[in-house]
């Protein structure tokens, strides 16, 4: 009897798999082209972020080479690397806030093919990986939050991208060290709070993999301190803002602006330099004992140390995002966020800690070593999937016990790496039960596994996808609509723009970037609530946008920047003031003296 060839079987399941993702995704933007009326608003914080592209393209435009890279690193309230890559879009596309919602769909893209290329780096199986991945991919698209941050300029679907390389990276250490320091600066740059979140997570796993040597380290150190404790002056001087930043928690004395966060500041860059002081004093004897600890706290944790207190308003944005009071109060709030959004991981946990008991009496009694696994063992091999899942829980605990400032998006960022987590245990897990090498059983196990992904495929192709981040409102796209056109009008020479829309409004950062994207196509400057002691002439436009006419506030607002009175330029002629009510929904005032 001929042998049946299975050769074709990984090119079959990869077309079908392909086509299977490709109609998916295809399906999904489709519903993201046609329904999502307000996809160009992008809202606060992605707006925002927008601008800065644009100032930074219009940089690149102008041949301003230096201004770009100064902005990269002068990034005192969130990283300037996707500011930075958007610009380049803005050149190439136009400036279509868009620009900022198709580049978190290709970090989408991105994390799909890491999926992928992870799992078939640790398994070694081609037809697991690709199955195992796409059921992920699916479950990316399941979890309604990841979906909808997609479609937005939100900075988590990038944050999950490197979190789930940054682990990885772990994994591969210390056979390739250079990937941990890599990645680990990279979410730095995507958010301040992400990178600070895993090195407090990193350093309750390092004694998991370096017990002894930290052990020693430490031992060896405090003998050597006391003996040398009188020679450290810098912790002589952080005694004095220890001291008043406790009078004030216990408010025996007040301050007031920035002043508890600048001693916060204070406080931790002499902590920094008393680090860096102690890792060059015991540098010698930390690499006796494991250059690997040497390694990580030179290159992971120091740079990202340093990266936070060469800049004092990155490190006051950073403290006041952790401290800020918002959602939730209670240590059950990610746990809640978590059961809500995956639905399936509670089942999935129970799932796989009942596998971990069966697997361990197995190889117990000797009857999966009997059949399977003559070189490596299950356990053995836990530290390529438990990484995964360990460092995103560590984190949601930390940040339950640390942080006040609980928002359910806080942790979107660690759903990649959960799922990916899961998918290598249970790769390991049907390679395990997989008790023969023989093609014929490694073709109906793979079968299965391929109907129950054809299955999942089938529900989502026939799912409808609620992929509109703004919402389908229409009214909220009418201010900034209004705003664009006034602006597209009038716009004509270097302006100052007064934002006066209530800072909690919907519109207000939609309306600000609308003015903003016009001045961009006409090339001319625009400066958006400047500082008046960067204004250096009174050759200005004024445009003052808000929901209602108002002179005096207008004449008041002028007077911060320009040395005028409006009822004196009235009287005399010198100036044009134009009131542009534009129905309920607001008002451009603009001033020029030409």
């Amino acid at each position: 009897m001929k042998k049946l060839n299975y050769s074709f079987i990984p090119l079959f399941l990869s077309f079908l798999v392909g086509s299977g993702l490709i109609i998916i995704f295809y399906s999904i933007v489709s519903i993201f082209c046609n329904d999502c009326i307000n996809a160009p608003f992008i809202g606060w914080d992605p707006g925002s972020r927008f601008q800065v592209s644009l100032s930074m393209a219009d940089s690149w435009r102008t041949g301003n080479l230096i201004s770009p890279f100064w902005k990269l690193i002068d990034s005192p309230t969130w990283p300037s690397l996707r500011s930075f890559v958007e610009s380049f879009g803005i050149l190439i596309f136009g400036p279509s806030p868009l620009i900022s919602i198709y580049l978190n769909l290709l970090f989408l893209v991105c994390i799909f093919a890491s999926f992928y290329i992870i799992l078939y780096r640790i398994s070694k199986n081609y037809i697991s990986s690709l199955l195992i991945g796409s059921i992920l991919c699916l479950g990316i698209l399941e979890i309604q939050p990841l979906l909808l941050y997609s479609f937005s300029g939100m900075l988590e679907i990038l944050g999950g991208l490197i979190f789930i390389w940054v682990v990885y990276s772990i994994i591969l250490f210390p056979k390739q060290r250079i990937l941990l320091p890599g990645f680990a600066f990279l979410l730095l740059q995507a958010k301040y709070p992400y990178a600070i979140l895993f090195l407090f997570t990193f350093l309750f796993y390092l004694p998991i993999l370096y017990g002894k040597e930290l052990f020693k380290f430490f031992c060896a150190v405090l003998k050597k301190s006391k003996e040398h404790s009188h020679r450290n002056p810098i912790l002589l001087f952080a005694i004095i803002p220890i001291t008043i930043f406790l009078l004030y928690k216990i408010k025996f004395i007040e301050l007031n602006g920035k002043a508890p966060s600048l001693l916060l500041y204070s406080i931790f860059i002499l902590i920094t330099i008393d680090s860096v002081r102690f890792l060059w004093n015991y540098r010698k004897l930390l690499r006796y004992l494991s250059f690997d600890l040497y390694f990580i706290f030179s290159f992971v944790f120091m740079p990202s140390l340093i990266w936070l207190v060469i800049h004092p308003d990155r490190f006051t944005a950073t403290s006041k995002t952790i401290q800020h009071v918002q959602g939730e109060q209670s240590v059950f709030t990610y746990t809640k966020t978590l059961n809500q959004d995956i639905p399936f991981l509670w089942m999935i946990s129970i799932l796989m800690i009942s596998f971990v008991f069966i697997i361990y009496i197995l190889q117990r009694r000797n009857i999966i070593s009997q059949i399977k696994l003559e070189e490596i063992s299950f356990f053995k091999t836990a530290s390529e999937w438990i990484p995964f899942i360990l460092f995103p829980m560590i984190t949601i605990l930390g940040i339950s016990l640390i942080s006040p400032n609980q928002q359910e998006r806080h942790i979107y960022h660690l759903y990649p790496a959960i799922l990916l987590g899961i998918g290598l245990f249970f790769i390991r897990i049907i390679h395990i039960f997989d008790i023969t090498d023989s093609k014929r059983m490694k073709f109906f196990s793979n079968f299965a596994l391929a109907l129950f992904y054809f299955f999942i495929l089938f529900n989502s192709y026939n799912k409808k996808w609620n992929v509109c981040y703004a919402g389908d409102k229409e009214d909220i796209r009418e201010h900034p609509l209004k705003t664009s056109r006034l602006a597209k009008e009038h716009s004509i020479r270097s302006t100052i723009l007064i934002n006066d829309i209530d800072t909690n409004h919907v519109n207000r950062a939609d309306s600000e970037l609308a003015v903003a994207i016009e001045f961009y196509k006409k090339k001319i400057p625009l400066y958006i609530n400047p500082n008046p002691k960067n204004i250096q002439n009174q050759d200005y436009d004024v445009f003052r946008i808000s929901f209602q006419c108002d002179k005096n506030k207008f004449n008041s607002d002028i007077s911060k920047y320009l040395d005028i009175n409006l009822d004196d330029h009235d009287s005399s002629g010198d100036a044009k003031i134009t009131s542009l009510p534009y129905d309920s929904m607001g008002c451009m005032e603009i001033y020029s003296n030409k």
